[in-house]
């Protein structure tokens, strides 16, 4: 799904994220001591933007790497 609708804004962006380290801890059957379980699945969000690397800048705001967030652009 990569680019659908053509926004004022930009266009949409399908982005996925989870989390690396809960993805670890869970498949050892432990908590991470900040963030929940359902981040070892990951959530989705369309984000609108001018190009991919813009919207997967605005969703690593809120889901930073060096906290162990893995972001990814989904292709259409």
């Amino acid at each position: 799904m990569g680019k659908a609708n053509m926004h004022p804004q930009g266009e949409d962006y399908l982005i996925k994220v989870f989390n690396a380290e809960v993805r670890a801890l869970v498949k050892e059957n432990r908590h991470h001591d900040r963030f929940e379980d359902y981040w070892a699945e990951g959530r989705s969000y369309i984000v609108q933007a001018a190009d991919k690397r813009q919207a997967l800048k605005k969703v690593e705001t809120m889901c930073p790497p060096a906290d162990g967030f893995v972001c990814q652009a989904q292709e259409s």
